[in-house]
Parts: C-alpha cells; sequence; structure tokens
C-alpha cells in the first residue's frame, strides 16, 4: 500500500481501535498511547503491506 493511503486508513480505523483497546486498558490515556504505538507500527511497515490484506490482519 502507499503511504498516500496511510491517512484514510488511520480516518477510517482509529476510533474502532481506540475503543477495542480502552476495553483492554479500561484507561482512555493508555488506548490513546497504544493507539499511537499501534499507528507508528503500522506506518513503519504500510508500504510493504499488500493491498485488501489489512482486514486479514484483524483489522475489521
Amino acid at each position: 500500500m502507499k503511504k498516500e493511503c496511510f491517512e484514510e486508513f488511520l480516518t477510517t480505523h482509529e476510533k474502532r481501535i481506540f475503543r477495542y483497546l480502552m476495553g483492554i486498558t479500561g484507561n482512555e490515556h493508555d488506548a490513546m498511547d497504544l493507539v499511537q504505538a499501534v499507528f507508528i507500527a503500522i506506518y513503519e511497515k504500510f508500504e510493504s503491506i499488500e493491498e485488501g490484506s489489512v482486514s486479514k490482519v484483524g483489522v475489521k
């Protein structure tokens, strides 16, 4: 996937991932820290992710 698509990916999945992590941590600040860490990790690997494979790794 191209880095130009990353912002769209972020917008599409950020709230869903935050809610998931909020449920796990029970703490808004911890959840936001984890969301940030998740998206940094994804950004670093974004170009190597094949288009259409994101749903295969559990971001639904």
